[in-house]
């Protein structure tokens, strides 16, 4: 994509009393203006702090988390770490890094000198983490090099592959996301986004729902966007709400689970190189588990 998309700001009331716009673009249309913008990122890099709240009080976890996010073709690479207000990250025992070549997942710790590089893993739900990462997720990008079939419990989720789908539809009327007139495009009770067509048709806004009950299960939400190059727009804060729906009661508002925000601190787009993705470890004194494929 040439934009990293999702959603931005809460839409209920219309922000301005004037009849909203009505949707000007068809479901084709909108498709391929996403299709463009895709083909357009070809590789991409961020690096962003990420924060929880507490969905009971509001109140900011204590521990934050430094992460670098990298992804060209197959590839991915990501760099984690934890803070607090006293606490530095470069003390950080769990810092780890995790590069996914396609063929090979390995895993370093540099603070307990430890790295393991597999190819069963690889192949298994572990590699997800790094494959569909936090930052990914909430865009809903997946490099246009990479021909490997992405998952989110078995429902397609990935815009190249979701908006394919059969059932989506634009609806009749434009809805405001950050006073942004926004075409909404709707799977009903399974998939409703928000896209911007002022700037490559990003996704401000996705709401993601449970497929047995469809309870609303994740809501999606990016803003301050930048044009990284022409016509690749970057979102600088991704927001991203899990609801509770196992502990929903009827009749009343479903409980978060889950309210995590990044904010970007830096991101390149079509800049990234083949180095980042491959690892050498030092010679002495380093722990080590390969495991081969099986």
């Amino acid at each position: 994509m040439g934009v990293l998309w999702l959603g931005a700001c809460l839409v209920g009331t219309p922000l301005s009393a004037a009849e909203p716009p009505r949707a000007v673009s068809s479901l084709d249309q909108i498709r391929q203006g996403v299709a463009e913008s895709r083909s357009r990122l070809r590789s991409f890099l961020a690096e962003y702090v990420l924060t929880g709240s507490n969905p009971a009080t509001g109140q900011a976890d204590p521990v934050s988390s430094c992460h670098l996010v990298a992804a060209r073709g197959v590839q991915r690479y990501a760099d984690n770490s934890h803070f607090t207000a006293t606490f530095p990250r470069e003390l950080d025992r769990n810092h780890h890094q995790v590069s996914f070549t396609g063929k090979s997942l390995d895993v370093f710790y540099p603070q307990f000198r430890y790295y393991e590089t597999s190819q069963k893993n690889a192949r298994l739900s572990y590699s997800w983490k790094v494959r569909g990462e936090f930052f990914l997720e909430c865009a809903g990008w997946w490099p246009p090099d990479d021909d490997t079939k992405p998952s989110q419990g078995g429902r397609a989720f990935f815009l190249h592959e979701a908006l394919v789908q059969p059932g989506y539809r634009v609806n009749p009327c434009q809805e405001q996301v950050d006073e942004t007139w926004c075409h909404v495009v709707e799977l009903p009770g399974v998939d409703k986004l928000w896209f911007d067509a002022t700037c490559g048709w990003a996704l401000r806004r996705r709401e993601w729902y449970d497929p047995q009950s469809h309870a609303l299960a994740a809501r999606y939400e990016l803003s301050h966007y930048r044009e990284a190059s022409p016509g690749i727009w970057i979102p600088w804060k991704l927001h991203r709400l899990v609801y509770a729906i196992r502990r929903a009661r009827a009749g009343e508002p479903t409980p978060i689970e889950l309210d995590l925000l990044a904010t970007v601190v830096r991101a390149e787009a079509n800049q990234v190189s083949e180095d980042l993705f491959r690892f050498t470890p030092p010679q002495a004194h380093w722990f080590k588990t390969v495991t081969p494929a099986r």
